[in-house]
């Protein structure tokens, strides 16, 4: 009796491992995936995917200022080549979120910045003010180091 219990013991543990290396390979799969701006297939995993919101006829274009911290230089690329990815979060706030910026700006790590947007008014109030919606909806104009 002692031999069964065992071995489906064993088993047990072997289909556990198995599920957690799925898992952890679906989720690599979705990361790398949303770091190159291709759809997900399986989750967001908690980072989001912002998308394409469509302009619509009146929709103001305002320029807004926002102080952010530069958290982590990912030291990735996108697909084109233009844009490195960036952990940034709001000053005032404790949730950073991936970023992808115009690699003519040089960011460092643990860093201040003001970052003076364009964009649709709409896309700075989506989501409670998601910093990746204004990061995605809206052009940089510049950064200044503070």
């Amino acid at each position: 009796m002692n031999g069964k219990k065992s071995y489906i013991t064993k088993i047990i543990i072997l289909i556990v491992i198995v599920a957690i290396a799925v898992f952890a390979h679906i989720y690599l799969i979705d990361m790398e995936r949303l770091f190159h701006d291709e759809d997900v297939l399986f989750s967001t995993w908690g980072q989001g995917s912002v998308g394409i919101i469509p302009m619509e006829d009146g929709d103001d274009i305002v320029t807004e200022k926002r102080t952010c911290t530069i958290v982590e230089n990912l030291e990735k690329e996108d697909t084109t080549g233009e844009y490195n990815y960036y952990v940034v979060k709001n000053i005032d706030e404790d949730n950073p979120v991936v970023v992808k910026i115009d690699k003519k700006y040089e960011l460092q790590a643990n860093t201040n910045y003001e970052f003076e947007f364009s964009g649709p008014k709409k896309a700075y109030y989506l989501n409670n003010d998601d910093m990746r919606y204004i990061f995605e909806l809206c052009e940089i104009i510049n950064i200044k180091q503070l």
